[in-house]
């Protein structure tokens, strides 16, 4: 078994990974983010070359990864589009996580584009569509939900159109049935080519919410 690997990228992960997709040889590791994980990986195989994506995550992020998990599974039993699962490890050391890679680009134009906020929001339809039958997910009533925006915006300068924004939805009582969300469905955590959304990604605040809290 060869490694190339960035010196960046631990070697004993980078074995992990190239072991899990039944690799040869590293061709290369490519920094998805800014010098730092997720890691693209390029490897060699007997049956040819291949492509996949290693997560690097802190060891409590742990429970979060057990449930992205189980997120994408259902995802996927739901036609919609994610990557696959390749393998998962969890130690005192690091939570890793290894994905199928998906080509496509979560670069946003600086512009709206409407074709695309049309497609994310059929997507955000189809995944409260989507049966959880007795699915263990967390309750998520609000995106990003170990993130307090209220918190945050009272720490801010106050805004008043955002003030007044809280004070309406603090009046709101949501009536949508209990169903699968991704948590943190937003253009950030989506691939596309072009105007296609290629896949959904980053499910690891995925759970059983009100529909809206996807929008």
């Amino acid at each position: 078994m060869n490694l190339v690997t960035d010196a960046s990228l631990d070697e004993t992960i980078a074995a992990w990974a190239l072991a899990s997709v039944g690799g040869d040889r590293l061709v290369s590791v490519t920094s998805l983010r800014e010098d730092g994980p997720p890691w693209l990986i390029r490897y060699e195989a007997s049956g040819g070359t291949g492509s996949a994506v290693v997560r690097v995550a802190a060891p409590e992020t742990a429970r979060a990864q057990m449930f992205e998990v189980r997120g994408i599974a259902l995802a996927r039993a739901g036609g919609i589009a994610v990557p696959d699962v390749i393998a998962a490890r969890a130690d005192d050391k690091a939570a890793l996580l290894l994905i199928e890679y998906v080509d496509g680009s979560s670069h946003q134009p600086v512009e709206p584009d409407l074709a695309r906020l049309e497609a994310l929001g059929r997507i955000a339809a189809r995944i409260s569509l989507v049966d959880p039958g007795r699915a263990d997910l967390p309750a998520v009533t609000h995106p990003t939900p170990d993130v307090d925006f209220d918190e945050l915006r009272a720490r801010a300068q106050p805004q008043p159109l955002l003030a007044a924004a809280q004070q309406r939805l603090a009046a709101i009582v949501p009536n949508d049935p209990i169903g699968f969300v991704h948590g943190n469905l937003w253009s950030g955590n989506t691939l596309w080519r072009g105007t296609e959304l290629a896949a959904v990604i980053d499910w690891d605040c995925a759970g059983l919410g009100a529909a809206g809290v996807d929008l």
